[in-house]
């Protein structure tokens, strides 16, 4: 899209894309895609030249289950992204080698994959201070949603299960999805799809600090999913399942529409 004037579908047929992301340093967008079926392993993760050519696959169907948002540490060429009903954070190589599981919430081979509160949607990292940061979001418009952070590096003798350096952020939360960090302001974006008035919002919250506060930035989406901080200019972009593209200042300010159309829009990034 340039601008909100033009749309262009660079690939199409896809099973259930979710989150999106870019990598200057490879030429390469990445994306997830949800699969079919919640309850069966058939989600994946794919990547392709920025004009939708080359299209690889980089984590095949049957080795994930639900994944949805994803992000990139480009200096490191390595992908970070969530299994919602796996209940779990993962990070490969951009070319899907050294596949790894960071965060476990449950098994899947029980009722935990039916509880939503352990299911793991938004990723954020923060390369800077070896952290990232991961949304729990919970039952809809339930009110039970959390936000986590933990180190990059796993603990020496942990694993994706036991790990002891994770910190709960934020509970309470009516249904966080999507996350965005901006580094040098160590601030930490959401959006929330739950019921008024506190989800249908974009939100922000500065985790410098033990005791951060979330801060509303802008109101009245219809279930908000994706969102893309761009700190350059100062501005966050937000999809909705409504099928609007929104654009809102990093202040909470000049909230506009600058797409509208049929579908139901989750991931977005910006080049």
């Amino acid at each position: 899209m340039d601008g909100g004037k033009s749309v262009t579908a660079l690939v199409s047929g896809l099973r259930s894309p979710d989150g999106i992301e870019i990598s200057q340093s490879a030429g390469r967008m990445f994306w997830t895609n949800m699969g079919f079926g919640t309850s069966i392993q058939d989600g994946s993760v794919m990547s392709a030249d920025f004009d939708g050519s080359d299209i690889k696959t980089i984590i095949p169907e049957g080795a994930v289950y639900t994944p949805k948002q994803l992000t990139i540490d480009d200096q490191n060429h390595k992908l970070y992204f969530c299994d919602r009903e796996g209940m779990s954070v993962h990070r490969c190589d951009f070319d899907g080698q050294n596949h790894e599981i960071l965060i476990l919430r449950g098994d899947y081979k029980t009722t935990d994959i039916e509880d939503p509160t352990r299911w793991c949607v938004g990723i954020a990292v923060d390369i800077n201070n070896g952290k990232f940061y991961w949304t729990q979001k919970g039952p809809n418009r339930g009110g039970k949603g959390r936000i986590f952070r933990t180190n990059i590096d796993m603990p020496f003798s942990a694993n994706a299960l036991n790990r002891s350096d994770i910190e709960t952020l934020f509970v309470g939360l009516s249904e966080p999805v999507d996350l965005g960090f901006e580094s040098e302001t160590q601030t930490l974006y959401w959006t929330d799809r739950g019921a008024h008035p506190s989800g249908n919002t974009l939100n922000k919250a500065y985790v410098g600090e033990k005791s951060p506060r979330v801060q509303i930035l802008a109101r009245q989406f219809h279930e908000p999913i994706g969102l893309k901080v761009d700190s350059i200019n100062q501005q966050v972009y937000v999809t909705d399942l409504g099928g609007s593209l929104y654009r809102v200042g990093m202040d909470g300010g000049g909230k506009e529409v600058i797409y509208r159309g049929d579908g139901f829009y989750t991931g977005i990034t910006v080049v």
